[in-house]
């Protein structure tokens, strides 16, 4: 009887502490689509998320979207002007910072910005890093250039790294939670789109590996894998292709022309059935916010197909079917 009494005593306990913070709770709608159940999580409304790459996009959409649920966020912007706009969204818990994740000098300020703001703001702790800053190029390898490859490893692998270097003193403070970007064609490596996806491969490995080392500390680490988004980049790619076809020579347009003018024909359709960057910034959130947080999510349903292709098939049909669809 009095081990009956003690846990009905326990239980009456954990239900008034349930209904007191209720009020702290909120229901992630898109659980089901991401492969969770329905769960309220308790949002942190003293935590700080940095997010990089912020100016537009996914990164833009994401800042947004967290700032609203009550986070403070550091949105990390190429130019004042994105910022501003993102500060005329949510005033009161949106700070921005100038930081070009390739010049270590903008992330050692925004380290020394992220330390003068505990110190002013003890009510507030670091909770997230946000790893989204990179670039999505597209040529054949043949024709991408050292310069080009190292760009890309320099923005989406190097400067990933450089961030999380620059953040874990705080992470480590308050067993936070580090989100890479990564990307379907981290999963799958898909032509034309080849140096992107070696990036994004390297990105897949830093993650596994710092999921482990950080284990220690309590930091979780997670891969957001989006496939095709909704963002201008459609129409970057496009006209940055339609440049590279005046610019081949005589055999290069033997062998890369057709696949490209069909790359570039399809951009519209591509950016037509794309999945909007608010989806993906849900999928952020649920990652920072689940109890149990999953190593890795898919955001859009060609990036989920992407992986089932990749685990199902045999490396010859999915040559084949990829061929057949970029035109190969």
């Amino acid at each position: 009887q009095d081990r009956l009494s003690s846990n009905r005593k326990r239980v009456q306990q954990g239900m008034t502490k349930n209904k007191s913070s209720t009020h702290n709770t909120i229901t992630i709608k898109g659980a089901r689509e991401h492969n969770l159940r329905n769960l309220n999580l308790a949002i942190p409304r003293d935590k700080l998320v940095v997010i990089t790459g912020a100016s537009s996009g996914i990164g833009r959409e994401t800042a947004i979207f967290l700032a609203k649920r009550g986070y403070h966020v550091i949105a990390c912007v190429r130019r004042s002007k994105d910022g501003e706009r993102l500060r005329l969204e949510c005033q009161d818990n949106m700070h921005y910072r100038i930081v070009d994740v390739n010049h270590a000098e903008q992330v050692e300020e925004l380290r020394e910005y992220v330390s003068q703001f505990f110190n002013s703001r003890s009510d507030v702790s670091f909770f997230a890093l946000v790893n989204n800053a990179g670039v999505s190029p597209v040529a054949p390898i043949e024709l991408v250039s050292m310069e080009e490859l190292d760009f890309i490893f320099r923005t989406n692998v190097y400067g990933t790294v450089r961030m999380i270097q620059a953040m874990l003193p705080f992470l480590k403070c308050t067993t936070g939670r580090i989100v890479n970007i990564s990307s379907g064609s981290g999963v799958m490596a898909i032509p034309l789109s080849g140096a992107y996806s070696m990036s994004k491969f390297a990105v897949e490995a830093l993650s596994d590996v710092l999921r482990v080392e950080l284990r220690q500390f309590n930091i979780h680490v997670a891969v957001v894998e989006p496939g095709l988004i909704r963002t201008p980049i459609h129409e970057k790619n496009a006209l940055s292709m339609e440049h590279l076809l005046k610019e081949l020579t005589a055999p290069q347009r033997d062998a890369y022309a057709r696949q490209l003018r069909h790359y570039v024909d399809n951009q519209g359709r591509a950016a037509a059935s794309a999945t909007p960057p608010i989806e993906v910034s849900k999928v952020i959130a649920t990652a920072l916010e689940s109890r149990r947080p999953r190593s890795r999510y898919g955001a859009g349903r060609d990036a989920k197909a992407l992986r089932w292709i990749h685990w199902l098939l045999s490396d010859r049909l999915r040559d084949l079917i990829v061929s057949r669809i970029g035109g190969w």
